[in-house]
């Protein structure tokens, strides 16, 4: 009988432990979950922090729309001045040259639009500016 008692015993004893292993484990769940929470937690202590990072950028805008002032393009002038001793001292503007020259190949009956390329060659000695117009059309104006 003594027997009977014993493996009675045990088997309460297994039932025992069956229980603790599932208390034993919900307990790991939940220090697994509010290690979850902690890090969780401090995961958005920096998120925090973001914002008053966020305030320093207007700050950056401001000196940046400041910055943003459009400076016009530097147009030169060019000048072809020419010294002979007959006619003495003569002077043309390289704009109106091209301007003379686009209003020959208009006269012509071609379109401004038309012109692709202009090569302008300048004569001083002989009075005269040879032009090229889109590698086709030739012809000369005078130069002062």
């Amino acid at each position: 009988m003594a027997k009977e008692s014993k493996s009675t015993t045990t088997e309460a004893d297994i039932k025992v432990d069956k229980k603790d292993t599932k208390q034993a484990a919900a307990e790991v769940k939940e220090t697994k979950a509010a290690e979850t929470v902690k890090a969780d937690s401090k995961q958005e202590e920096p998120k925090k922090e973001e914002p008053k990072k966020t305030q320093a950028k207007p700050k950056k805008a401001v000196k940046e729309k400041t910055n943003n002032v459009k400076k016009e393009p530097v147009v030169a002038e060019l000048f072809v001045q020419y010294d002979d001793d007959s006619a003495g001292a003569q002077e043309a503007k390289v704009a109106d040259i091209v301007a003379k020259v686009k209003a020959e190949y208009i006269a012509q009956g071609h379109r401004e639009s038309s012109i692709k390329s202009l090569q302008i060659y300048m004569k001083p000695q002989m009075w005269k500016a040879y032009y090229v117009i889109n590698n086709k059309i030739e012809g000369n104006i005078d130069l002062f």
